[in-house]
C-alpha cells in the first residue's frame, strides 16, 4: 500500500493549501488522484465540519488537517474503525503532553485540556462495492486563534498559544502529530488493543463516573468503564448491566 513502508511505518506527503471549504471535502473530493498518505493542511476553512454535521469554526491561526487513507491500516480492520479516530486522539495527547499540558480524551473524538475542547477528530469514509475504503481522517487543533475568534465558538475551547504564553509553530505540530499518529498505529499492529486501552483508559474523560451518552436510540446512562477491545465505550447502568456503545455522543 502507497504511504506505508516496509516496516509498517505510516508516511505522508503534505500538501499546503489557503482557504478551503473543509480539507475532509477536499480529499473526498479528490480521492481519485491523491495518493494514499496524503495530508491536507488548510490556512482556514470556511465550512469546517465536527461529527453529527456541526459546524467548526476555522479562523486562521489554528490546525486543520486531514490525512488520506485509501484502505483501512491491517490493525484497524481487525479490531474496527474506531481505532483510527482513537489512535488520532491519543497521538494529539502525546504532543500535548510534550507541552507539559493533561489533556483528556472526550470519547469518540474530542480532546480536552482542563474541560475545554482543545482537538476534535472527525473521520469520514466512502466505501464502493467491493474497493477497500477512502477515509478522510480530519483534524482540528486550536494553535493560535484569537481570543475574539475563541469567544465565537459555542463550546468552551483552550487554545494552546494561551496555554503556554507564546504563538505554536503550526507546522511543527502537525508533523509531531503525524509522527505520533503513525506510531500509535503501528502499536496497535504490534501489540493489540490492550495497550492501546490502557493508554485510553489513562486519559479518558469521565472514568468512573456516570455519564448520559447521545446514541441513535434514545440515551444510555451509565458509568464509564473504560473502553473494549473493538473500541466501543464501556458503561455499566444503575442495574448493573453492560453496555458496549460504539457511536453515540457524551453529553458535557
Amino acid at each position: 500500500m502507497a504511504g506505508v513502508d516496509s516496516d509498517g511505518e505510516l508516511r505522508f506527503t503534505v500538501e499546503r493549501l489557503g482557504e478551503v471549504d473543509s480539507t475532509n471535502a477536499c480529499a473526498l473530493r479528490g480521492a481519485a488522484t491523491l495518493a494514499h498518505g496524503t495530508v491536507l493542511l488548510a490556512d482556514r476553512q470556511t465550512t469546517g465540519r465536527g461529527r453529527a454535521g456541526r459546524c467548526w469554526h476555522s479562523p486562521p491561526g489554528n490546525l486543520y488537517m486531514t490525512v488520506l487513507l485509501k484502505g483501512l491500516p491491517p490493525a484497524v480492520q481487525r479490531w474496527g474503525p474506531g481505532w483510527l479516530t482513537h489512535c488520532m486522539a491519543i497521538a494529539v495527547s502525546r504532543v500535548l503532553e510534550g507541552y507539559a499540558l493533561e489533556p483528556k480524551i472526550k470519547w469518540p473524538n474530542d480532546v480536552l485540556v482542563e474541560g475545554q475542547k482543545i482537538a476534535g477528530v472527525l473521520a469520514e469514509g466512502r466505501w464502493q462495492g467491493g474497493q477497500s475504503p477512502v477515509v478522510a481522517l480530519g483534524l482540528g487543533v486550536n494553535l493560535n486563534m484569537s481570543v475574539e475568534d475563541a469567544a465565537c465558538v459555542d463550546v468552551p475551547v483552550c487554545v494552546l498559544a494561551h496555554a503556554l504564553g507564546q504563538p505554536v509553530d503550526r507546522d511543527v505540530f502537525a508533523e509531531a502529530v503525524l509522527a505520533a499518529f503513525s506510531s500509535a498505529v503501528m502499536e496497535l499492529e504490534r501489540l493489540g488493543p490492550q495497550a492501546m486501552r490502557r493508554e485510553m483508559a489513562e486519559r479518558l474523560w469521565s472514568l468512573d463516573e456516570t455519564v448520559e451518552v447521545r446514541v441513535p436510540t434514545g440515551v444510555v446512562r451509565g458509568c464509564v468503564r473504560g473502553i473494549n477491545d473493538r473500541g466501543a465505550l464501556v458503561l455499566t447502568d444503575g442495574d448493573g448491566h453492560t453496555h458496549s456503545v460504539f457511536a453515540g455522543d457524551v453529553a458535557c
